[in-house]
C-alpha cells in the first residue's frame, strides 16, 4: 500500500529529535545491574573507558581536554584547544521555562543559549586617513564616511545582505536598499512588547550560535533566554513560543546567485533510517534547477530507483515502492574564523592584524614567541582569531568533529623554552 504524502512539511515532526539511551528497567535488581556494568567495563580496554563515558554523557570538554592531536616528541609550541558541544548544558543552571501552552512545541532543555540584543552602532572601517590625507578631510567628508560605515537592516522581507558592504566596497551608506551587517548571515527577533513592534538583532556571538544550530538538519528547536526569561524558537516555521517579548525570528542572508561574493549555498538532505543524508551532486542540480524554475516537483533517478521530489512540502517519494522520505534544505555553515581573511567588516571590528606579528626575540625563536621571565619554564598564550594558525587548528579539528555540533571555545599555544632549545639541537 502506497503511503499518502503528508499534508504539510514533514520536518515539523517532534520524533526527529534524538532520544536518550534506555535505562535499566525497574524489574532488574541492583546486583544484576552491577554485574552487567562490571561485565561491560571488562569488555572495554582501560585506555578507552574514559572516552566511552564521555561519549555517553555527551560532555566532551573534559574528555578531549587532555587529548592533543598536534603533539609530537620535543615539540615546544603546541596548540591547546578547548571546545564545547553545542547543546550541552551551561555551567550555571538556567531558570526553568514556563509551561508551554498546548499548541506550542517544547525545545529540549539542552538547547539553551543566551541572547543579547544588539544596539545600533557604527560599522568599523579603515582609518579615515587611509585613502584621503588627514589634512584634506573636511567635516562633510567625515560625515559621509561615517554614513557609509553604518550598520542597518530593513524591515521588509526578501532583502539580501549587501555583499559589497562585506568587502568594504559599498558607498551608499544608509541609502543602500540592502542590509549592512557584519556577517553574511544575520538573525533578528520580532520585538512586540512595546509599540511599534520592530525587528531587533541578536548579539554578535548569538549569530554564529544560531547559524550553527540552524545548519544542522537534526535541529528543529532552540531553547533561548533573554533577561532571565526562557523561551523556545521553532526553526521550522520561525515562530517564538513562551516569550513575553518576541513572537517571530528571521534569518537574513546574502544572495544565492552564482558569482555573488559570500553567496548563500544550500545543502539538501533526505532522511533515511540512519538519519539525515546529503543528496549527491546530480540530485542537487535537479533540485536547484527546479527551484529556479518555480517547479513544485522534480524527478530524479539513480541506477536502481526513481524518485519524485516534492519541493513545496518537503518530501521525496519512491515511484516504484511509494516509500516517502522527508527532505530538508539548510544553509552550509561558514564560520567567522574561516571568513576572516576576506570579510572586511569582521576583521576591522575585532581590530585584528592579519599580518604575522614581529618577533619579540631574535632567532632561533619563532616569530610568535612571547618574552619570558628567566624564572619562567613555560607559559600558555591564547591564539587570536586573526592568526592563520588558529584557522589551521580549526580546520583540522573539524575534519573529524562537525562544525554544527561542536564549537571551539579557544585555542592556546604552550611555549616551553627548555623543550624548544632541546628541539633545535
Amino acid at each position: 500500500m502506497v503511503p499518502s504524502p503528508p499534508p504539510g512539511p514533514i520536518p515539523k515532526d517532534r520524533a526527529e529529535l534524538s532520544c536518550p539511551p534506555p535505562t535499566a528497567t525497574g524489574s532488574e535488581t541492583s546486583a544484576v545491574r552491577l554485574a552487567r556494568a562490571q561485565h561491560s567495563r571488562r569488555m572495554v580496554p582501560t585506555h578507552q573507558r574514559r572516552v566511552c563515558y564521555h561519549q555517553r554523557s555527551k560532555t566532551w570538554q573534559l574528555g578531549l581536554r587532555n587529548f592533543n592531536p598536534f603533539c609530537w616528541p620535543l615539540r615546544a609550541q603546541q596548540p591547546r584547544l578547548r571546545h564545547r558541544e553545542l547543546g550541552s548544558s551551561a555551567p550555571a543552571p538556567a531558570a526553568p521555562a514556563p509551561a508551554p501552552p498546548a499548541p506550542a512545541p517544547v525545545a529540549p532543555a539542552s538547547e539553551m543559549i543566551e541572547l543579547a540584543l544588539w544596539e545600533p552602532e557604527i560599522a568599523p572601517g579603515p582609518a579615515l586617513g587611509e585613502e584621503l590625507g588627514v589634512e584634506e578631510l573636511t567635516l562633510d567628508d567625515v560625515l559621509e564616511i561615517m554614513a557609509q560605515l553604518e550598520y542597518h537592516t530593513h524591515a521588509e522581507e526578501g532583502v539580501d545582505i549587501c555583499s559589497d558592504f562585506l568587502l568594504a566596497r559599498c558607498f551608499s551608506g544608509a541609502s543602500c536598499p540592502q542590509h549592512h551587517t557584519q556577517l553574511p548571515y544575520h538573525w533578528q527577533l520580532w520585538y512586540s512588547a512595546n509599540l511599534p513592534p520592530h525587528w531587533l538583532s541578536v548579539g554578535p556571538e548569538a549569530h554564529e550560535t544560531l547559524e550553527r544550530i540552524y545548519s544542522d538538519p537534526e535541529r528543529t528547536h532552540v531553547r533561548a533566554s533573554y533577561q532571565g526569561v526562557a523561551f523556545d524558537i521553532d526553526l521550522m516555521d520561525m515562530n517564538v513560543w513562551n516569550s513575553p517579548h518576541f513572537t517571530r525570528v528571521r534569518r537574513l542572508s546574502t544572495s544565492a546567485a552564482p558569482g555573488t561574493p559570500f553567496r548563500t549555498t544550500q545543502t539538501y538532505y533526505w532522511k533515511s533510517l540512519a538519519g539525515w543524508q546529503k543528496y549527491g551532486e546530480p540530485f542537487v542540480q535537479r533540485i536547484e534547477a527546479g527551484l529556479q524554475a518555480g517547479q513544485e516537483q522534480v524527478l530524479c533517478s539513480t541506477a536502481e530507483h526513481k524518485y519524485q521530489l516534492h519541493l513545496g512540502v518537503g518530501y521525496q517519494r519512491n515511484v516504484a515502492t511509494g516509500t516517502v522520505r522527508p527532505l530538508r534544505a539548510r544553509p552550509a555553515f561558514r564560520a567567522p574564523a574561516l571568513l576572516l581573511p576576506e570579510l572586511r567588516t569582521l576583521s576591522e571590528s575585532l581590530g585584528l592584524d592579519l599580518a604575522p606579528p614581529p618577533a619579540p626575540e631574535p632567532p632561533p625563536y619563532p616569530e610568535t614567541w612571547l618574552p619570558m621571565a628567566p624564572e619562567q619554564d613555560w607559559l600558555t598564550a591564547p591564539m587570536a582569531l586573526g592568526d592563520h594558525r588558529f584557522r589551521v587548528v580549526y580546520s583540522l579539528f573539524h575534519k573529524s568533529l562537525p562544525e554544527t555540533q561542536y564549537r571551539i571555545v579557544d585555542v592556546s599555544r604552550v611555549q616551553n623554552r627548555f623543550l624548544w632549545d632541546k628541539y633545535m639541537r
